[in-house]
């Protein structure tokens, strides 16, 4: 949910060159379970979407899930489901400040959503003790 953000685009504003679809097809096969063919697909739609030059993004900020782009209004929740191809945009000339809230799909179980749990703070003491080995060796 966004807090706040800019209210337009600024005109004319300078872009951040888009990853290349090489580092997208990596990143995405590192986190998603999808067939292949569907990764491909959905890697050009969200390329396309989000850095073709002659598509108007709405608002100043918002998100752009698959190949739809949805601008972040203040005091209203964007909800989407994360195994999509997704990323946040700001073309505006103020930060856009938000709340992210992640939460158990209604199909899951209770003992997958009890695995889930355990798994993410397995993770999480594994990021601790990664970031405290790191300190101790002064690995930046």
């Amino acid at each position: 949910m966004p807090l706040n953000g800019p209210e337009s685009a600024t005109p004319h504003a300078e872009r951040v060159p888009p990853p290349s679809l090489a580092l997208q097809a990596e990143y995405v096969r590192s986190r998603t379970f999808a067939p292949k063919a569907d990764l491909a697909a959905a890697r050009e739609m969200f390329a396309h979407a989000l850095w073709d030059g002659h598509n108007e993004r709405p608002g100043g900020s918002g998100m752009i899930v698959a190949d739809e782009a949805r601008a972040w209004v203040p005091g209203r929740a964007l909800v989407f489901d994360t195994s999509f191809v997704h990323s946040a945009y700001n073309d505006g000339d103020a930060p856009t400040d938000y709340v992210h809230v992640d939460f158990f799909h209604p199909d899951l179980t209770a003992d997958e959503r009890r695995a889930i749990t355990i798994f993410n703070a397995c993770r999480q003491r594994f990021k601790a003790a990664r970031s405290q080995l790191h300190r101790e060796l002064g690995v930046v």
